[in-house]
């Protein structure tokens, strides 16, 4: 199999309408991702990726005061071989390790974001 470079990208824009309860969610996000396809010996292949997931401010509302999340970026990986029937894959989300705050209320609460997680599978089709 050739060398095969792929990519995956969007973005969004939240504009509400109307006073809900959701006024705490970004109002820009963002992300791009990128994966690179390699032929092996023996017919197996090697999936490398990374992307960037970008999440703008966000800010709650009460009758009383505002409080504003910060922005934040964060980088994913991925490694994965495939060979016959089987695939070993290690994915990483929030591979910098980044501290933030995914979210933080008016009403006094706010939610830590993720830390490093780091995720090893083995797979085999039957």
């Amino acid at each position: 199999m050739p060398n095969v470079l792929t990519t995956d990208n969007g973005y969004s824009k939240l504009k509400s309408e109307v006073n809900t309860n959701l006024d705490y969610m970004p109002r820009h996000t963002a992300s791009i991702w990128w994966t690179k396809t390699f032929g092996l010996a023996d017919a197996a292949q090697l999936r490398l990726g990374g992307g960037v997931v970008y999440s703008g401010k966000s800010i709650s509302t009460s009758s009383l005061w505002s409080i504003i999340t910060p922005s934040r970026t964060t980088v994913d990986a991925l490694a994965e071989i495939n060979w016959q029937s089987w695939r070993f894959a290690i994915n990483a989300t929030n591979l910098l390790n980044n501290k933030y705050y995914a979210s933080c209320l008016a009403r006094g609460d706010c939610f830590v974001g993720a830390p490093r997680n780091v995720m090893g599978t083995v797979g085999y089709r039957f």
